[in-house]
């Protein structure tokens, strides 16, 4: 299966979702992931728009930390008391998301940790991240030189590496996706094959 794992919403309407659930299709992807930064809650039309999308459809939350963005996948939805949610206060480290969200049994991936575009970069603190099973390498908005340089972090640490668009309108989507070994029909699967490290990324 081919899905882009970061596609933005930037809090757009039902019928932008739905158009790029379209687009998705006619480009060949089996799935979409949508983001929004610092929003752990899919929009009010998420249920809607998960009946009627032409590819499957999945959410998670681009967290920005103190070194960078990372992107958490939630199996099963948190319950935590918002008031207490890490998401409510951003900039935290980096390490902190990581070991939050790998207790409460979700993924969390490091997102363009060599990124010449964004005001933050990772970079090589991403060698002293502990417990991370992937990051991504390649991101369809950044140069191949910026991949690069994640793919070399991905070898010299021996972990995956996911591929998503990155994109901000329905037109960069699917420039870079994750093909995963394996049927994902709902979010549960999406994590389980993440941690079993059953997928590698591409280039459109």
């Amino acid at each position: 299966m081919k899905i882009d794992l970061h596609i933005h919403l930037e809090e757009r309407p039902y019928r932008y979702a739905y158009d790029l659930t379209l687009h998705a299709q006619e480009l060949g992807l089996d799935g979409i992931c949508l983001v929004e930064h610092n929003r752990w809650t899919p929009p009010p039309y998420w249920q809607e728009l998960q009946k009627n999308a032409k590819v499957p459809v999945f959410w998670a939350v681009e967290y920005s930390a103190s070194e960078g963005h990372i992107l958490i996948f939630q199996g099963e939805p948190f319950t935590e008391d918002p008031a207490s949610h890490p998401f409510i206060s951003t900039g935290l480290p980096m390490q902190n998301i990581i070991d939050w969200v790998r207790e409460r049994d979700g993924v969390a991936i490091p997102v363009h940790p060599y990124t010449s575009k964004h005001y933050k970069q990772l970079g090589d603190k991403v060698f002293d991240l502990k417990n991370l099973i992937s990051i991504e390498t390649i991101n369809g908005s950044l140069s191949k030189e910026d991949n690069l340089k994640a793919e070399h972090a991905r070898t010299r640490l021996n972990i995956k590496g996911i591929g998503g668009s990155d994109a901000h309108n329905q037109y960069l989507i699917g420039k870079a996706y994750t093909v995963f070994r394996g049927e994902i029909k709902n979010p549960q699967d999406l994590v389980k094959i993440l941690k079993e490290g059953r997928y590698s990324p591409e280039y459109r």
